[in-house]
């Protein structure tokens, strides 16, 4: 019995040593030197990486350069260059890392301070004030400039300095980069802001840099509802890296000056076990534009039903939750109208600006002239589309909640001749001009702009198309900036920007529904759903996705114009995208995606089932977008 125990032992101990995972490879990675000083006026100097991998170098710091940013195996000469500095001494870490960081190594860099630089620190105290600091360009204060903690806002003085009695209830300070400026960016986020850290009532100093830069001509892109989950069902970061990327990308490499807003839910609070905002913070540095960020509701912590504490995630990762910013004339600012619930793990929220944002706003926009241009960016929209009437006229409500509290907000806006409202949260696309508003809100042009993810990505996955639950692309809004002049257009990501609508033949459409088993399994299980079966024969519709009442449409058969009117009803394309597929696959819809009745599209009534038709759509500035529409016109996911 003993020999057969020790028979086993060995047995087992050499099938214990079988599963031993073997060494793990590594591969060296050097750099020489490890350190570099560089004197104030900056320079260049050159170091030697030594690798047996390819790599790619990162620096989050603005004022080097590092040339050339990847090599492969083997010895390489990298140069780096540092800017003159005009401030205080400064450090950075630049790394070379192989793919997935199997190797790496790093090198220091430190540049000394400029003689004479100013030291926010030997600023005097002050009696109740526990915030002190410079603004600086080129080493010189700049005048005029607004700082805040979130509660207060004061303006720096001729020599770019400022104090604040603050409570530091945020935990931040921050300014207002003024027009003409830029601040340095760490990757593509903006530097306006700095964390306090000591407490209530100690002292703190802060010194913020400004550079010039010529903004007489500039674009924004306002992108809402990015909802990036790392879902493998959606598919969302590839076709996000696919799709909405390379816009970015064309953009910087234009030439133009471009910036970019994004209007909240970067993320989905559900899924951040796989894909957090620390997450999103460390993958969107690599933007290619300077960012700035708005908070959405699925940008909440969901494990607290506490709004303040709910968005101090949100905070960590990306900064101050309110805040503003100028740009050429205009003036930016981004609010924060989440009123956070989460009533039993409901995630649950009100809509509407609270007192203390109200009050804040208040100070901040008293240092802005009436006729400056002002842009309030906010996750969601302030009115909805209530229906609208055959030849256009729309109507509206208040999507705040509770009601009145649209009221307060637009109050403290009236004395500013134009103010252009950016928000997102719909995933549809609805601009509603000044006339068009209610009564105290007639400077006012929102515009509700539709989801980079369109619907949760679910027809990416579905149909391999991106359509919103109105039917409008997937896509953004670009706004051009030229002197006193604003103009915009709605971009598409799978379509160029001459793209601007889309055309239904309803003949085929009506067909496809009456005979497609999908769509009858469909409307067996939603039976009040649209099916078009009333629509008249030889009915057109065309789906304009930037529409408001300022767009013209003409239609024309044979050289004849036909009669256009307005109606509300269902996108069938999202409906063929998204419902039936997903009550094939699943058996039911998910409420929050469905289809829903749009105002923006058009019907038209042609005299024959193969005519041709030729259609004419022209937006507020003139452009003209055309198509030449041959019928019968077949009816598919990917259709044009």
């Amino acid at each position: 019995m003993r020999k057969m125990t020790g028979i086993f032992c060995i047995l087992m101990a050499l099938l214990s040593a079988c599963d031993k995972p073997a060494g793990k490879i590594t591969y060296a990675m050097t750099a020489t030197p490890a350190s570099v000083d560089f004197p104030a006026e900056g320079g260049a100097q050159v170091v030697v990486i030594d690798s047996e991998l390819g790599w790619k170098v990162t620096s989050d710091d603005t004022w080097l350069q590092i040339s050339p940013a990847s090599g492969l195996k083997g010895r390489t000469e990298v140069n780096i260059t540092a800017e003159e500095n005009f401030g205080q001494s400064r450090t950075a870490k630049v790394t070379f890392a192989s793919p997935n960081n199997i190797s790496s190594c790093s090198v220091s860099v430190l540049q000394a301070k400029m003689e004479g630089a100013l030291d926010p620190r030997d600023l005097p105290d002050k009696e109740g004030m526990t915030i002190k600091g410079l603004v600086l360009c080129e080493g010189k204060g700049v005048a005029e400039v607004s700082v805040s903690d979130g509660d207060n806002v004061t303006r720096t003085d001729e020599q770019g300095r400022f104090w604040l009695p603050s409570k530091k209830r945020f935990g931040y300070v921050f300014i207002s980069v003024p027009g003409g400026y830029k601040v340095p960016c760490s990757g593509a986020f903006p530097q306006f802001w700095q964390k306090t850290t000591g407490a209530a009532g100690e002292v703190e100093a802060f010194s913020f840099s400004l550079e010039r830069e010529n903004q007489a001509r500039f674009k924004l892109i306002a992108s809402a509802d990015l909802h990036l989950a790392d879902r493998y069902s959606s598919r969302d970061l590839r076709t996000f890296n696919e799709d909405y990327l390379p816009h970015l990308q064309q953009a910087a490499d234009s030439g133009e000056l471009c910036y970019a807003v994004v209007l909240g839910d970067m993320t989905w609070d559900i899924f951040w076990n796989n894909y957090n905002l620390t997450r999103y913070a460390e993958e969107s540095r690599s933007f290619p534009v300077t960012t700035w960020h708005t908070i959405g509701n699925h940008d909440y912590d969901m494990s607290f039903a506490d709004d303040f504490k709910a968005e101090q995630a949100y905070i960590n990762a990306l900064g101050p939750v309110y805040y503003s910013f100028n740009l050429g004339k205009a003036h930016f600012a981004v609010l924060d109208n989440i009123v956070y619930r989460n009533d039993n793990q409901s995630r649950n929220h009100y809509t509407y600006i609270d007192e203390a944002q109200l009050a804040w706003l208040e100070k901040d926009l008293a240092f802005v002239s009436d006729d400056t241009p002002l842009f309030i960016c906010m996750h969601c929209n302030l009115y909805h589309a209530k229906g609208i009437s055959k030849d256009g006229t729309m109507s509206f409500e208040s999507a705040f909640e509770p009601a009145g509290k649209a009221a307060l907000l637009t109050s403290a806006l009236r004395r500013f001749k134009s103010v252009y409202m950016l928000t997102g949260d719909t995933h549809i696309n609805c601009t509603v001009p000044p006339e068009c508003m209610p009564v105290g809100a007639s400077n006012i042009y929102e515009h509700n702009i539709a989801a980079v993810c369109a619907s949760w990505w679910w027809t990416t996955y579905e149909s391999a198309n991106s359509i919103c639950k109105d039917g409008s692309e997937g896509g953004f809004k670009v706004f051009e900036f030229d002197g006193d002049n604003i103009s915009w257009y709605y971009q598409p990501l799978r379509k160029p920007a001459g793209k601007q609508f889309r055309c239904y033949d309803m003949n085929t459409v009506k067909q496809f529904f009456l005979t497609n088993p999908g769509a009858a399994k469909f409307l067996a299980k939603y039976p009040t759903r649209e099916s078009y079966s009333t629509l008249e024969s030889n009915v057109v519709l065309i789906n304009i996705w930037g529409w408001d009442p300022r767009w013209s449409v003409s239609v024309t058969e044979n050289g004849k114009r036909l009669q256009t009117e307005f109606v509300t009803i269902e996108d069938p394309l999202h409906t063929l995208s998204y419902d039936i597929p997903r009550t094939v696959e699943n058996g039911e819809i998910t409420s929050s995606f469905r289809t829903i009745p749009t105002h923006h599209m058009v019907k038209v009534k042609a005299g024959s089932s193969d005519s041709t038709l030729q259609i004419s759509v022209t937006d507020p500035f003139g452009r003209e977008y055309t198509e030449t529409m041959t019928r019968p016109k077949v009816f598919h996911a990917d259709m044009e």
